[in-house]
């Protein structure tokens, strides 16, 4: 049943835990993706950045395609709610609302301004802002995620924001291409511990 209701994600918004209806969790799963290859050159300044940049561009495109394919937003939606993100934060009994509509497709909203409807007392929000993934000489495969969290429970009109990113290995995204079950499965663990990497930092205190 759960599954049906993330891979419903044409919805607005999709409560997907029944909770207290007077505190929300509203979270974007990422639509935005990049894909670096960088070898020993780009250690030896920007035109040894410049010339690997060169080299990679077209393994880039073909990693970046790759991870588009295997974290799409709905896939990220189940990790998310398999997560207890709420209780992650400091936010135990809260309703996680998962929002499919790319924040980029929205009318630009002040700064302190909730990027939802919702008027819920206590509210707060999780951005997923990317999916990075990023080979390197230095440190392996890596899938670097970026959130941005925001809570509105403060009071006259105070926001929190707290900004981040979590870093995992995926020694074995090259074989992702292949539709590798183990690549899949090591890129989905790796996005739900940088989740939790983040939520650590974040929580409400």
């Amino acid at each position: 049943m759960k599954w049906m209701l993330l891979a419903a994600l044409s919805l607005a918004g999709s409560p997907v835990r029944p909770a207290a209806p007077d505190c929300e969790l509203h979270v974007w799963p990422s639509f935005a993706t990049a894909a670096t290859n960088g070898g020993w050159a780009s250690n030896l300044g920007l035109a040894g950045a410049m010339a690997d940049y060169e080299h990679n561009k077209d393994q880039n495109l073909r990693d970046q395609v790759a991870l588009i394919e295997a974290l799409t937003p709905v896939v990220q939606a189940r990790l998310i709610a398999d997560a207890d993100l709420p209780k992650l934060l400091g936010l135990a009994g809260a309703s996680l609302v998962l929002e499919s509509r790319p924040l980029g497709r929205q009318p630009a909203a002040p700064l302190k301004a909730r990027r939802s409807a919702s008027s819920a007392p206590c509210y707060a929000e999780l951005i997923v802002s990317l999916n990075a993934y990023r080979k390197s000489s230095l440190y392996g495969r890596l899938l670097v995620t970026s959130f941005i969290f925001r809570d509105f429970s403060g009071g006259a009109g105070k926001v929190r924001t707290v900004t981040g990113r979590g870093s995992n290995a995926v020694p074995h995204f090259a074989r992702l291409d292949t539709g590798d079950a183990e690549a899949k499965r090591e890129l989905g663990d790796a996005f739900a511990a940088n989740l939790r990497t983040f939520a650590a930092k974040a929580a409400r205190r």
